[in-house]
């Protein structure tokens, strides 16, 4: 019992020195070692933190300084967007509550002619409305859908000259131009586009449209009618066209029909007189003298290129017979002249005459080789032939007189002759 009591007194006593030793001693070190160990740690924790707030305070600065970039660009940029739109818009219109754009035009009323109408402000395209569009003071000028007025003096639809731009048509004016003759009515375009200046030269002279003698295009029948235009050779002076023409090249061609229908109209396209001449080629040509408008004709002779007969006129109402028919188209009175032809069987045998003037022979002037051909002069009794200007068939004699009544003879086809029937 004593014994367990001093073992547990030992024990104790032994814990209280240990525990003293700690406190004085070792245990003393152990407190330095444990400050300076808590020392450094505090220190490196001091570092640290201090480290970590210095890094914390730098990125809080550097967001900082982001975001008041960020900010300022963010607020730079709406503000550049904000004057863009601001500009945009005054751009686009101008309008405020002072001034404002009742049409919607994009022009306030202080700049606007018709602040009432969207189709009038400046700058707007001008078109025929009878408004002022542009807003230039004068409406409908220069505007985009003007129409071209020509003046049309004859009223057939088409004008003449460079014409004037505008919305209204002027009286006496037309949208198409080109007319051929602007003093008739009858003288236009046709649907091939020829433009002949009139029926015949006798028009063309009357309307003002005529210069010197030569080829005139004519339109006989009409525009679109009948007969296409023609070119034939026109006497100004006389209103006069050389309506038929046959040379001595022909070779003794059949006209015995002289005058009736058109025949080879494209050969009326020469002077008459060139027509006579040593290199002319064969001319035996006519326009429908039955039915072509003119009131007076005579009879021409040329030879060698020189005029050397001409008649008097001849009124169209003393011809006995048309043209194309036997017999005697002039008998003496009024006229003085003779003029019979036709077909051989009449000229020279007296068959199927036509209207045979009292005393008059049976056949043409008592030929008997006169052949398919006319004798024109200012005697006709029987045996009084080859007087005038003799025109033989080609199924008889084959020749022409190169003067009135008198030679040389040409024999076709050499050149040298033509006779020409003129009408006005």
């Amino acid at each position: 019992m004593k014994r367990d009591i001093f073992l547990t007194s030992l024990l104790l006593g032994a814990t209280a020195i240990a525990g003293c030793g700690d406190d004085g001693g070792g245990g003393g070190g152990d407190e330095i070692g444990a400050t300076e160990t808590d020392t450094d740690t505090e220190s490196s924790t001091d570092s640290t933190s201090g480290d970590a707030e210095a890094g914390t305070e730098a990125e809080t600065t550097e967001t900082e300084t982001e975001t008041e970039t960020e900010t300022e660009t963010e607020t730079e940029t709406e503000t550049e967007t904000e004057t863009e739109t601001e500009t945009e818009t005054e751009t686009e219109s101008t309008e405020t509550e002072d001034d404002p754009d009742m049409d919607m035009d994009g022009v306030p009323a202080s700049m606007d002619c018709d602040d009432d109408d969207p189709d009038n402000y400046p700058g707007n395209e001008e078109v025929c409305d009878g408004q002022d569009n542009d807003c230039d003071e004068v409406a409908d000028n220069d505007a985009v859908d003007a129409q071209t007025f020509y003046t049309d003096a004859d009223m057939d639809g088409f004008g003449v000259g460079e014409g004037t731009m505008g919305c209204e048509q002027p009286p006496d004016t037309s949208t198409v131009g080109g007319d051929c003759n602007d003093n008739d009515p009858d003288a236009y375009p046709d649907a091939d586009d020829l433009c002949p200046l009139g029926a015949s030269c006798r028009t063309i002279v009357e309307t003002g449209a005529a210069g010197e003698d030569g080829l005139y295009l004519i339109d006989p029948d009409g525009v679109d009618v009948g007969e296409a235009p023609l070119e034939v050779w026109c006497a100004v002076d006389e209103s006069a066209t050389a309506a038929l023409i046959i040379n001595s090249v022909n070779e003794g061609t059949y006209i015995g029909d002289f005058g009736a229908g058109y025949v080879s109209t494209t050969a009326l396209a020469v002077d008459p007189a060139l027509a006579s001449s040593d290199n002319a080629g064969a001319v035996q040509a006519w326009l429908d003298l039955n039915s072509f408008g003119y009131e007076d004709l005579r009879l021409a002779a040329y030879a060698s290129g020189a005029e050397t007969y001409v008649s008097e006129w001849i009124d169209r109402e003393e011809l006995r017979i048309d043209f194309g028919e036997d017999g005697y188209l002039l008998w003496n009175d009024p006229n003085g002249y003779y003029w019979c032809g036709g077909d051989a069987s009449y000229t020279d045998a007296g068959v199927s005459q036509v209207n045979q003037p009292p005393g008059a022979p049976a056949d043409c002037k008592g030929h008997a080789s006169l052949g398919s051909g006319w004798d024109f002069s200012l005697t006709g009794f029987s045996g009084e032939y080859n007087l005038g200007l003799t025109m033989c068939g080609g199924d008889a004699s084959t020749w022409m007189y190169a003067n009135y009544g008198a030679g040389p003879t040409v024999f076709y086809p050499n050149p040298g002759v033509a006779y020409v029937v003129w009408v006005r």
